[in-house]
């Protein structure tokens, strides 16, 4: 878990263009989320001292991120593939 929140925590710190950002209302995102995508908030953090919250479906393994601003809610970021942390081999391993 405390992996988890780490890389959550990596990917709301990254700073996306504008046109990688969809906004519209908390309700709409929320409701998109949770009805057509089946995600769940999991994790909340802040960014630039903006409620940030990290949603995500467990069994499909999608996951978005959601920053909480100006009364809008913005998708900075979204993927595939959540599972457990699973180390990379370190370069003297190989």
């Amino acid at each position: 878990m405390r992996r988890l929140m780490l890389a959550a925590a990596m990917i709301a710190a990254a700073s996306p263009t504008l046109a990688d950002e969809a906004c519209d209302t908390p309700e709409a995102v929320e409701r998109e989320l949770t009805y057509e995508h089946g995600e769940d908030p999991i994790m909340s953090a802040t960014r630039q001292q903006r409620p940030v919250e990290f949603w995500a479906n467990r069994l499909r393994g999608t996951w978005t991120v959601v920053e909480y601003r100006d009364g809008q809610a913005c998708v900075i970021a979204s993927g595939s593939n959540l599972g457990p942390y699973r180390p990379r081999p370190r370069q003297r391993d190989l």
